[in-house]
């Protein structure tokens, strides 16, 4: 009796200072094909960039799941964006896709795709041009007011963390970063040639999750390309260049899968 009693009271000492979330992380890390050395080696991931929370059963109003977002493989997020100078908000608005997939490994990592189309008005981006007399040379243009329609296409690495889930006390919140190498298509209706060129976008986004797969996030995005335009003369490409540049915020929806 001694002896059932004492086995007892150490395995309740044992489940007491187990995790109690060991179980669901365990079973993700099973999924992912993890073995247990793994699993102890990856499992400062959980306090990076991951976490776990109950999601309750919206059916029947009773019990439910915990969820571990180990699980999150895929991402896809449709966003709106305006410019940051909130005087000139419509001067920089951009319709954006992107997906994003984890890299198995290194669980934090993600690389993603972005398409975007962006409206926006040259003299709040970019300044009128000085170099280069030929008549068909960026300088001989007045842009100030001109509209410009930029179409990118890019890819890059992102990361995901949750330093706002402590402070906030909410372990439905993260925070996102990316960075997209971009190639950019630009369309100009004062010189009504179309030019093109690499760039770069930074995102930064603190995203909030509604259920298992669903969240809204508030984006930051800081967006620069170099373009070079088309020309019928012969001019060296330094007088057919100019860059853009601007600043933007916006609200995305997006579903991890």
């Amino acid at each position: 009796m001694k002896t059932m009693i004492s086995l007892l009271v150490f395995g309740s000492l044992i489940s007491f200072g187990q995790d109690p979330y060991q179980d669901a992380y365990a079973e993700v890390f099973k999924k992912q094909n993890f073995n247990q050395k793994e699993y102890s080696k990856n499992s400062e991931i959980i306090e990076l960039s991951e976490t776990t929370y109950f999601e309750k059963d919206t059916e029947t109003g009773a019990g439910g799941e915990m969820i571990s977002t180990l699980g999150d493989t895929n991402r896809f997020t449709f966003g709106y964006l305006v410019n940051l100078n909130y005087s000139k908000l419509t001067d920089a608005t951009s319709f954006e896709l992107t997906y994003q997939k984890k890299w198995n490994s290194y669980n934090y990592i993600w690389w993603g795709l972005l398409f975007k189309q962006s409206s926006l008005n040259y003299g709040s981006i970019s300044e009128n041009s000085n170099s280069g007399t030929n008549t068909d040379s960026e300088s001989q243009f007045d842009k100030e007011v001109s509209s410009q329609t930029l179409t990118s296409i890019g890819v890059g690495p992102g990361f995901r963390f949750n330093f706002l889930t402590h402070v906030f006390q909410n372990k439905r919140i993260f925070e996102h970063i990316g960075v997209y190498f971009t190639y950019n298509r630009n369309t100009d209706e004062v010189s009504t040639y179309d030019g093109s060129g690499l760039g770069l976008v930074m995102d930064y986004e603190v995203l909030r999750r509604f259920s298992r797969s669903f969240f809204v996030s508030f984006k930051v995005s800081h967006n620069i390309t170099s373009i070079v335009r088309e020309s019928t003369e012969p001019i060296d490409k330094v007088e057919r260049s100019y860059s853009l540049s601007w600043s933007s915020m916006g609200v995305t929806l997006g579903t991890y899968f």
